[in-house]
């Protein structure tokens, strides 16, 4: 006699956050609407229904399957919460309640223009500013859509540190207003200004003897200008860096630099310039500053055309930090006998001498078109 399994096939649970339901009546009571649209996307949903011979929500779900987004998520809610909307419609007020619920966020709105315009032109700016929390690019465009005002401290500190802020001046009046001081402390400390120009510095996080900034660009023409009043270098160019300058000019440099802004500026330990060239914390483990191929970060003797070029024409390294390898030496804190150091390789290095590992060294008075330097100062 041939045995015959008669076993009933075993029924699934449908998950629902981190319960499993067995009925409608337990979506219902334990309703979480991102694991209830996951469900319906991949179809575990819908087999779920037919399994447990729901037929009718099973139809409706069909129903509206093939419409668009915002129908999909409005008639899905009102099927299975505990509390539905008064109308299947896609309209603003059924918009708005799913949006403060969380069920909708600002990227479902992107086929509804008129919608997404109106919600966030009338929604208060307590619901704005919680959504804009948990949404980046709904604080793009909110921030675009209207002033930093009327966003709450954590949005415009989520404005700076993003970088959708990019000036500077703004960014320190926001910051003010809004009592950002850790970001007024970073920002007073990363750029210095001398009559109209800049000097941007880069914090450097890990360093075994503590943090510090470092000049996000070699020292430039412009800015030696401003401080110095004379322009000793060979290739000119204001955004060009400074060359020409021995290690005893760049003393004088950071004296006077020093003197004007009340700072404390130097030179970068060996150990320093090349913890920062290596992207600090965040190093890749490059041949070169940001990256194994020197063409794409730095000047040197095969792309340079034998001369030096405005710097950040390249690409960063992984601190954002221009020209390490390449375009001009870099004088060095450290002395070696009678010498300093001197790192990153120039436009007329061959590619070895561009590493991050390598240094060569000089004598504190030797000036040429190759040699620059760039600044260091304590977070």
């Amino acid at each position: 006699m041939r045995f015959q399994n008669k076993a009933k096939p075993i029924k699934f649970c449908l998950p629902m956050g981190d319960k499993e339901c067995r009925s409608v009546e337990d979506v219902k009571n334990n309703f979480a609407f991102d694991s209830l649209y996951d469900s319906f996307k991949n179809g575990t949903l819908q087999k779920w229904l037919k399994q447990i011979g729901e037929s009718s929500l099973l139809n409706r779900i069909d129903d509206f399957s093939s419409q668009d987004l915002l129908t999909k998520k409005v008639r899905l809610y009102n099927l299975f919460s505990p509390e539905p909307l008064s109308s299947d419609e896609v309209n603003e007020d059924n918009v708005l309640q799913l949006m403060t619920k969380g069920c909708i966020n600002i990227g479902d709105l992107s086929e509804t223009p008129e919608i997404k315009k109106s919600i966030i032109e009338n929604a208060n700016y307590e619901n704005i500013n919680s959504w804009c929390e948990s949404d980046l690019e709904l604080l793009k465009y909110v921030y675009s859509k209207m002033s930093y005002g009327n966003l709450n401290a954590q949005n415009c500190r989520t404005l700076i540190n993003n970088k959708i802020i990019t000036n500077e001046d703004l960014a320190m009046k926001i910051a003010t207003k809004k009592n950002l001081n850790d970001i007024l402390e970073r920002l007073n400390k990363s750029t210095v200004r001398i009559g109209n120009v800049v000097i941007e510095m880069i914090l450097v996080k890990g360093y075994q003897a503590g943090d510090f900034y470092i000049g996000k660009y070699p020292v430039t023409q412009a800015q030696w200008q401003a401080v110095m009043g004379n322009n000793p270098s060979n290739f000119k160019g204001e955004d060009n860096p400074v060359e020409n300058v021995s290690w005893n000019d760049c003393l004088d440099f950071i004296k006077q630099l020093n003197s004007k802004t009340g700072r404390k500026f130097w030179l970068p330990r060996e150990s320093q310039w090349e913890y920062a060239a290596r992207g600090g914390n965040q190093s890749n483990n490059y041949k070169y500053s940001g990256s194994n191929r020197l063409d794409e970060v730095g000047w040197y003797d095969t792309n340079s055309k034998s001369m030096t070029h405005p710097v950040g024409r390249k690409y960063p390294n992984e601190l954002g930090i221009y020209d390490m390898s390449g375009n001009v030496w870099e004088w060095c804190e450290d002395r070696d006998g009678p010498t300093h150091s001197i790192r990153g390789g120039s436009f007329s290095s061959i590619v070895n001498y561009c590493t991050v590992s390598y240094c060569e060294n000089e004598f504190p008075g030797t000036w040429n078109p190759r040699i620059g330097f760039r600044l260091v100062m304590d977070a």
